[in-house]
Protein backbone atom coordinates (compact mmCIF):
# COMPACT_ATOMS: atom_id res chain seq x y z
CA UNK A 1 0.00 0.00 0.00
CA UNK A 2 1.29 3.40 -0.93
CA UNK A 3 0.88 6.27 1.18
CA UNK A 4 -1.52 8.17 -1.09
CA UNK A 5 -3.39 4.46 -0.65
CA UNK A 6 -3.29 5.07 3.04
CA UNK A 7 -3.87 8.66 3.28
CA UNK A 8 -6.45 9.30 0.40
CA UNK A 9 -8.64 6.09 0.53
CA UNK A 10 -11.60 8.25 -1.72
CA UNK A 11 -9.64 7.84 -5.10
CA UNK A 12 -10.39 6.07 -7.39
CA UNK A 13 -8.42 3.04 -8.72
CA UNK A 14 -7.31 4.45 -11.93
CA UNK A 15 -6.89 7.70 -10.55
CA UNK A 16 -3.83 5.69 -8.13
CA UNK A 17 -2.43 4.07 -11.18
CA UNK A 18 -1.99 7.45 -13.31
CA UNK A 19 -0.13 9.41 -9.53
CA UNK A 20 2.12 6.38 -9.66
CA UNK A 21 2.68 6.62 -13.55
CA UNK A 22 3.52 10.46 -12.54
CA UNK A 23 5.87 9.36 -9.81
CA UNK A 24 7.54 7.26 -12.76
CA UNK A 25 7.33 9.88 -15.13
CA UNK A 26 8.85 12.64 -12.81
CA UNK A 27 12.02 10.09 -11.78
CA UNK A 28 12.43 9.68 -15.31
CA UNK A 29 12.62 13.89 -16.55
CA UNK A 30 14.28 14.04 -12.90
CA UNK A 31 17.32 12.15 -14.22
CA UNK A 32 17.99 15.06 -17.13
CA UNK A 33 16.25 18.00 -15.44
CA UNK A 34 16.12 19.16 -11.60
CA UNK A 35 12.42 19.27 -11.23
CA UNK A 36 12.03 18.16 -7.51
CA UNK A 37 14.78 17.68 -4.67
CA UNK A 38 16.99 13.95 -5.45
CA UNK A 39 16.95 13.91 -1.71
CA UNK A 40 12.94 13.90 -2.19
CA UNK A 41 12.44 11.98 -5.55
CA UNK A 42 12.27 8.54 -3.61
CA UNK A 43 9.47 9.52 -1.49
CA UNK A 44 7.77 11.50 -3.89
CA UNK A 45 4.04 10.44 -3.55
CA UNK A 46 4.71 11.41 0.21
CA UNK A 47 6.65 14.95 0.46
CA UNK A 48 4.92 16.13 -2.84
CA UNK A 49 1.40 14.65 -4.16
CA UNK A 50 -0.03 14.05 -0.65
CA UNK A 51 0.45 17.88 0.16
CA UNK A 52 -1.09 18.87 -3.31
CA UNK A 53 -3.71 16.60 -2.65
CA UNK A 54 -4.63 18.19 0.66
CA UNK A 55 -6.33 21.36 -1.58
CA UNK A 56 -8.96 18.75 -2.34
CA UNK A 57 -10.09 18.12 1.51
CA UNK A 58 -10.62 21.68 1.58
CA UNK A 59 -12.47 22.63 -1.91
CA UNK A 60 -14.37 21.11 -4.51
CA UNK A 61 -13.57 21.98 -8.21
CA UNK A 62 -17.05 22.31 -9.55
CA UNK A 63 -17.23 20.79 -13.47
CA UNK A 64 -15.51 23.24 -15.82
CA UNK A 65 -13.48 25.11 -13.18
CA UNK A 66 -10.93 27.15 -14.69
CA UNK A 67 -7.73 26.83 -12.78
CA UNK A 68 -4.70 28.10 -13.09
CA UNK A 69 -1.13 26.52 -11.56
CA UNK A 70 1.24 29.42 -11.67
CA UNK A 71 5.40 28.54 -11.85
CA UNK A 72 4.17 24.79 -11.91
CA UNK A 73 7.66 23.31 -11.99
CA UNK A 74 7.06 19.81 -12.49
CA UNK A 75 3.22 19.73 -12.29
CA UNK A 76 3.04 20.75 -8.74
CA UNK A 77 0.54 20.99 -7.80
CA UNK A 78 -1.67 21.07 -11.07
CA UNK A 79 -1.22 17.19 -12.60
CA UNK A 80 -2.08 15.49 -8.86
CA UNK A 81 -5.00 18.01 -8.92
CA UNK A 82 -5.57 17.48 -12.57
CA UNK A 83 -5.90 13.23 -12.11
CA UNK A 84 -8.03 13.73 -9.23
CA UNK A 85 -10.33 16.41 -10.88
CA UNK A 86 -11.23 15.55 -14.31
CA UNK A 87 -14.05 17.65 -14.92
CA UNK A 88 -12.54 20.90 -14.37
CA UNK A 89 -9.97 22.47 -16.59
CA UNK A 90 -6.47 23.16 -15.55
CA UNK A 91 -3.96 25.87 -17.42
CA UNK A 92 -0.40 24.54 -15.77
CA UNK A 93 2.59 27.45 -16.46
CA UNK A 94 5.89 28.16 -16.39
CA UNK A 95 8.67 30.38 -16.82
CA UNK A 96 11.14 27.82 -17.45
CA UNK A 97 10.94 25.88 -21.27
CA UNK A 98 12.73 22.60 -20.15
CA UNK A 99 10.35 22.19 -17.12
CA UNK A 100 7.09 23.37 -19.39
CA UNK A 101 8.78 20.70 -21.70
CA UNK A 102 9.53 17.75 -19.45
CA UNK A 103 5.50 18.66 -17.94
CA UNK A 104 3.97 18.55 -21.78
CA UNK A 105 5.52 14.91 -21.78
CA UNK A 106 4.02 13.76 -18.55
CA UNK A 107 0.73 15.39 -19.80
CA UNK A 108 0.40 13.38 -23.26
CA UNK A 109 1.80 9.89 -21.76
CA UNK A 110 -0.91 10.31 -18.22
CA UNK A 111 -3.39 11.21 -20.69
CA UNK A 112 -4.74 13.75 -19.25
CA UNK A 113 -7.35 15.88 -21.78
CA UNK A 114 -8.27 18.42 -18.85
CA UNK A 115 -4.52 20.08 -18.96
CA UNK A 116 -2.91 22.85 -21.01
CA UNK A 117 0.91 23.73 -20.71
CA UNK A 118 1.92 26.70 -21.78
CA UNK A 119 5.41 28.33 -21.47
CA UNK A 120 4.89 31.79 -20.13
CA UNK A 121 4.86 34.09 -17.61
CA UNK A 122 2.11 34.90 -15.09
CA UNK A 123 2.10 38.88 -16.13
CA UNK A 124 1.58 37.81 -20.25
CA UNK A 125 -1.62 36.07 -19.41
CA UNK A 126 -4.88 38.21 -20.29
CA UNK A 127 -7.68 35.58 -19.11
CA UNK A 128 -9.47 35.49 -15.64
CA UNK A 129 -9.75 32.01 -13.72
CA UNK A 130 -12.02 30.44 -11.35
CA UNK A 131 -8.92 29.15 -9.35
CA UNK A 132 -5.20 29.90 -8.80
CA UNK A 133 -2.92 27.02 -6.99
CA UNK A 134 0.73 27.32 -6.67
CA UNK A 135 3.02 25.38 -4.07
CA UNK A 136 5.74 28.48 -2.93
CA UNK A 137 6.88 30.06 -5.94
CA UNK A 138 7.79 33.07 -4.27
CA UNK A 139 6.99 35.03 -1.30
CA UNK A 140 3.99 35.46 -0.76
CA UNK A 141 3.88 39.83 -1.96
CA UNK A 142 5.38 39.00 -5.31
CA UNK A 143 3.13 35.92 -5.89
CA UNK A 144 -0.01 38.02 -4.59
CA UNK A 145 1.42 41.12 -7.15
CA UNK A 146 1.74 38.81 -10.14
CA UNK A 147 -1.80 37.09 -10.36
CA UNK A 148 -3.56 40.42 -9.41
CA UNK A 149 -4.70 40.49 -12.86
CA UNK A 150 -5.67 36.81 -13.37
CA UNK A 151 -8.58 37.34 -10.79
CA UNK A 152 -12.44 37.82 -11.03
CA UNK A 153 -14.14 38.78 -7.71
CA UNK A 154 -14.95 35.34 -6.76
CA UNK A 155 -11.45 33.75 -7.62
CA UNK A 156 -10.44 31.33 -4.96
CA UNK A 157 -6.52 31.38 -4.30
CA UNK A 158 -4.64 28.19 -2.87
CA UNK A 159 -1.54 28.64 -2.15
CA UNK A 160 0.95 25.27 -0.66
CA UNK A 161 3.65 27.16 1.92
CA UNK A 162 6.15 26.16 4.47
CA UNK A 163 8.02 26.86 7.29
CA UNK A 164 7.32 30.72 9.08
CA UNK A 165 6.32 32.92 6.49
CA UNK A 166 4.30 35.23 9.27
CA UNK A 167 6.37 38.02 8.33
CA UNK A 168 4.89 37.53 4.81
CA UNK A 169 1.10 38.13 5.97
CA UNK A 170 1.24 41.05 8.08
CA UNK A 171 -0.48 42.78 4.81
CA UNK A 172 -2.85 40.12 3.75
CA UNK A 173 -5.82 41.05 6.09
CA UNK A 174 -8.50 38.20 4.98
CA UNK A 175 -6.70 34.46 4.82
CA UNK A 176 -7.38 30.75 6.39
CA UNK A 177 -4.70 28.15 7.15
CA UNK A 178 -5.01 24.19 6.74
CA UNK A 179 -2.36 22.49 8.53
CA UNK A 180 -1.70 19.40 6.20
CA UNK A 181 -0.20 17.68 8.90
CA UNK A 182 -3.45 17.62 10.71
CA UNK A 183 -5.07 16.94 7.01
CA UNK A 184 -2.88 13.80 6.55
CA UNK A 185 -2.69 12.64 10.61
CA UNK A 186 1.22 13.05 9.99
CA UNK A 187 3.43 15.40 12.15
CA UNK A 188 6.01 15.52 9.65
CA UNK A 189 4.48 17.26 7.69
CA UNK A 190 3.21 19.89 10.96
CA UNK A 191 5.47 23.36 9.46
CA UNK A 192 3.17 22.87 6.03
CA UNK A 193 -0.31 24.64 5.08
CA UNK A 194 -2.43 25.20 2.44
CA UNK A 195 -3.38 28.78 2.62
CA UNK A 196 -6.39 30.61 1.26
CA UNK A 197 -6.48 34.13 0.27
CA UNK A 198 -9.60 35.75 -0.14
CA UNK A 199 -10.21 38.74 -2.32
CA UNK A 200 -9.84 41.87 -0.41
Amino acid sequence: MTYIDEHFPELLSDQVEKLLKYQKLICEWNDKINLVSRQDIGNFLKRHVAPCLCINRVLSFPVGAQVIDVGTGGGLPGLPLAITNPSAKFYLIDSIGKKIVAVKDMVEKLGLLNVNVEHVRAEQISKKFDYIIARAVTNLPNFLHHIRHLKKDNTRVFYLKGGDFSKELKNISKYRLYNVGEILDDESFSDKVVLEIFNE
